[in-house]
């Protein structure tokens, strides 16, 4: 439904978070597995509405925005913030 593993990753993340929230609310233990799907669709939904990872791009786009020819590994997490405070010192 995302498109996106990073994203997938952070709906499952917030539906397991929202799950155990309300685990009391809960009547059929047996309906558990739905009950979490349920959560689980529900939030990939909002995500599609715009929700909270709206403006969120996962690294892998950052590649397509480096037009300045820099290196950037983004598989280096160091790599990536050195790139952003040269181009934020650039900026200003």
């Amino acid at each position: 439904m995302t498109r996106d593993p990073h994203l997938a990753d952070d709906v499952v993340q917030d539906a397991l978070i929202r799950a155990f929230l309300h685990l009391g609310s809960l009547e059929d233990t047996s309906r558990f597995l739905p009950w979490l799907y349920r959560i689980v669709i529900n939030q990939a939904n909002m995500l599609r509405r715009g929700g909270p990872y709206r403006q969120e791009r996962p690294f892998t786009s950052i590649g397509a925005a480096l037009d300045d020819g820099s290196l950037v590994d983004l598989g280096d997490l160091d790599s990536i913030l050195f790139h952003f405070a040269r181009q934020s010192r650039a900026s200003s």
